[in-house]
């Protein structure tokens, strides 16, 4: 489904739908023509229902409207499509947000699409290419497109195999002082702790970068530690960091809350799904009494007894707003 959200002045405030007729391929790779469904939810959420939208339409629509944010989240698009996306991240000023999400763009889609990231014109603030089968191979071409372009907030890499030495790659741009992401997502990427100490001095250097998603990654204690060493650097602003499923045990507890404790820009903090035991509730526990800012951390998913649990969720009415989640 492709999902369009645009800029119109119209002030509907009910749902419409028209019919209309979009030009698509068949199966002798002839364009035709079909009715399509156009659902307007409301007037800047515009819904496109058919069977599937070719790669010049895409780019056409795009390119020819005022869209602010547009969704091609699992559509099976290939390379193929790249060129044409790129073209329209170029020439369509309005574009903020694309979701390209759950497709097969690879890394020499992504490469096409850091062309056109490079470019002034290129407004764009928040990209999703969370499970599009992208490796280190395209992680050089992401990182140059990270160091020039100054609109793009949220990268979103989640679910891509870009391995230690993607992210090394990734985290040179990180140090760059141009770059001006926010919220960057590296979910499930088959890191270790081999890219941590890389991680580490981007995280001691980035005054822009406020939530990092690390979760479903193998750094271990080691890893972990690493970190630890650039959290307590006070020009590190994180607000929301997730090490969830990330195989980390007691050894890394202690310096862990000892990094957070102090941290007074820490909102969230999400550490489910490792093998914290009790050994661990004494120095989480000082971590949330004393991270004054802290206003979630969850903690369930670990291997924390029944006492060990209670003494955890004890903590939530110290204080208005915090919540212990084990």
């Amino acid at each position: 489904m492709l999902e369009y959200y645009c800029n119109n002045s119209a002030k509907r405030q009910f749902p419409i739908t028209k019919t209309f007729t979009t030009p698509s391929v068949n199966s002798l790779g002839v364009f035709t023509t079909e009715p399509t469904t156009l659902l307007q939810k409301t007037r800047n959420n515009i819904t496109f229902g058919s069977k599937e939208f070719t790669k010049r339409k895409l780019a056409d629509s795009t390119r020819k409207q005022r869209i602010c944010r547009s969704s091609l989240r699992g559509n099976d698009l290939t390379d193929s499509c790249a060129e044409d996306l790129a073209s329209a991240l170029r020439t369509n000023r309005s574009l903020i947000d694309l979701n390209l999400g759950v497709n097969k763009l690879g890394d020499s889609g992504v490469k096409l699409l850091s062309v056109a990231l490079r470019n002034p014109d290129c407004k764009i603030q928040e990209l999703h290419l969370r499970g599009n089968d992208l490796t280190d191979s395209c992680a050089e071409d992401l990182a140059s497109a990270l160091s020039t372009n100054r609109s793009l907030i949220d990268l979103n890499l989640g679910d891509n195999k870009l391995g230690d030495s993607g992210v090394k790659l990734l985290s040179v741009a990180l140090r760059n002082p141009e770059c001006k992401i926010q919220k960057l997502h590296l979910r499930g990427n088959n890191l270790t702790d081999s890219c941590a100490e890389d991680l580490a001095s981007a995280l001691g250097t980035n005054r822009s970068l406020i939530d990092l998603n690390l979760g479903g990654n193998k750094l271990g204690d080691s890893g972990v530690k690493l970190l630890s060493v650039a959290l307590r650097n006070p020009e590190c602003k994180i607000q929301t960091l997730h090490l969830y499923n990330n195989a980390l045990t007691d050894s890394c507890a202690e310096d862990l809350a000892s990094a957070l404790s102090t941290k007074q820009s820490l909102r969230n903090l999400y550490l489910e799904s490792n093998s914290f035991t009790d050994q661990s509730v004494p120095a989480l526990r000082r971590l949330i009494l004393t991270c004054r800012s802290l206003e979630e951390i969850r903690l369930q998913g670990n291997q924390f007894s029944p006492n060990g649990k209670t003494q955890l969720e004890s903590l939530r009415g110290s204080r208005r707003g915090l919540t212990v989640i084990v």
